[in-house]
């Protein structure tokens, strides 16, 4: 089987592997960014939270606090981190489907490089056939 222009062109080369890399590398930072930030939202809420706790009692009672309020504080806790929680695993599932993907695509065209590396073997073979049996010299 014979490659035709088109096809030859088509073919990813190492560079452009490396291009995906790079470009792949750089949207895992992106989202390491983005994960980062919004761990520090998550400790800016606790804060609050913590400012808010502080505000409903005097200064009298900051060492006391009722069951009631910790139950609220811890209420309002868990469904702030499950929330937050929530975001960074879609975001971490997205990186992953992406990955996942990536390394299905590099198994294919890695098969077709093959495939590809056999015919040019198997033509070489051939060729040389063919330069003995007409007498001529390789190039």
């Amino acid at each position: 089987m014979m490659l035709t222009t088109e096809q030859y062109n088509k073919l990813s080369t190492k560079d452009d592997f490396e291009k995906f890399g790079k470009k792949f590398d750089k949207k895992i930072d992106e989202l390491s960014v983005k994960t980062d930030k919004k761990f520090d939202a998550v400790d800016k809420k606790i804060d609050e939270l913590s400012v808010k706790t502080d505000a409903k009692f005097d200064a009298s009672l900051l060492l006391f606090a009722t069951k009631e309020d910790l139950k609220d504080l811890s209420r309002e806790l868990k469904e702030y981190m499950a929330e937050e929680t929530n975001k960074i695993l879609n975001a971490i599932d997205g990186i992953v489907k992406k990955h996942s993907d990536f390394e299905i695509e590099m198994t294919a065209n890695q098969g077709a490089h093959d495939r590809f590396e056999e015919q040019f073997i198997e033509t070489d073979q051939r060729v040389k056939v063919l330069e003995k049996k007409f007498d001529v010299s390789n190039i």
